[in-house]
């Protein structure tokens, strides 16, 4: 699953991929609750530089973190690590002592055989 803001993102800057995305919208959670947003609120006063117009930076990223940290569940990322003064969701999530794994990582969790 991903937060819907991750489907906009797709959708504004991907051509092919949004194709899929728009057929698989059931993966993607509404983010409206008032707990999300101040999830949400929470990490951007913590890490205001991670959604900077910087490359790379995404405006969905905080909704990710926030995902992840209310519902306990693992982010999977190929973003390296990043810093207090460029912050990426992997930093982030360890900040918030949240699971962050990569590709590789997840089909090793997941004990898939490629």
């Amino acid at each position: 699953v991903s937060p819907e803001e991750v489907r906009h993102e797709i959708i504004k800057k991907s051509e092919g991929l949004d194709v899929w995305v728009k057929k698989h919208r059931n993966m993607f959670v509404e983010l409206g609750t008032d707990d999300m947003q101040l999830a949400v609120r929470d990490i951007l006063a913590g890490f205001p530089l991670l959604t900077k117009n910087l490359p790379g930076r995404n405006s969905a990223d905080p909704f990710v973190v926030a995902l992840a940290r209310m519902k306990n569940y693992t982010v999977v990322t190929e973003e390296g690590l990043g810093s207090i003064n460029r912050p990426r969701i992997p930093f982030v999530c360890e900040h918030y002592k949240i699971k962050c794994i990569n590709i590789l990582g997840l089909i090793k969790q997941e004990d898939w055989i490629i």
